[in-house]
């Protein structure tokens, strides 16, 4: 219905309907990440973001899974290992969101599984800069971040913002 949906209030109510379901709703909703709409970040940014909180994912599917209970959360983590980069780029996005506003989340566990990535993609600047996104989320990753250098201006910007973002938090 999503993809075939013109009408923006339309879409938008489907998508708060969505928000409210469960693992089986995730499921459901994987094989759709990426693939609606057009306005998923395929490269990184021109510029840093000016948000002064985490953004929210760009790709529709990816939004609504960001705003589920968190008692999901893993289901959602789980898609960060499939095969499918345009997949684990948007669940990077819905991971960071709900860590972010869920604090509770930022625990070791589910930032191993962030940093694990980063092994996988050491390789891959557009993945990187959305790691680093989603490392502003968990507060053990500010020595990590404040290690971290890269030949990408926008990328160091991002790392900043990210640590920014950290001692804020901490400093609440």
């Amino acid at each position: 219905m999503l993809i075939s949906e013109k009408a923006l209030y339309t879409k938008l109510e489907i998508c708060n309907i969505l928000s409210t379901g469960n693992e089986m709703t995730i499921k459901k909703m994987i094989p759709y990440v990426g693939k609606i709409g057009k306005n998923q970040h395929h490269d990184i940014a021109k510029k840093v973001s000016m948000k002064k909180s985490y953004p929210l994912p760009r790709d529709i599917i990816a939004r609504t899974m960001a705003k589920m209970n968190p008692r999901y959360f893993e289901s959602i983590l789980e898609n960060l290992n499939c095969g499918d980069d345009l997949v684990v780029a948007e669940i990077i996005d819905t991971v960071g969101w709900q860590v972010f506003y869920h604090q509770e989340l930022a625990i070791e566990k589910y930032y191993q599984v962030i940093i694990n990535l980063l092994s996988r993609y050491q390789n891959n600047q557009f993945m990187l800069w959305k790691l680093i996104i989603c490392l502003s989320s968990f507060n053990q990753a500010e020595d990590l971040l404040r290690k971290w250098k890269s030949d990408n201006l926008i990328m160091n910007q991002e790392i900043q913002r990210s640590i920014d973002l950290i001692v804020k938090r901490k400093n609440l």
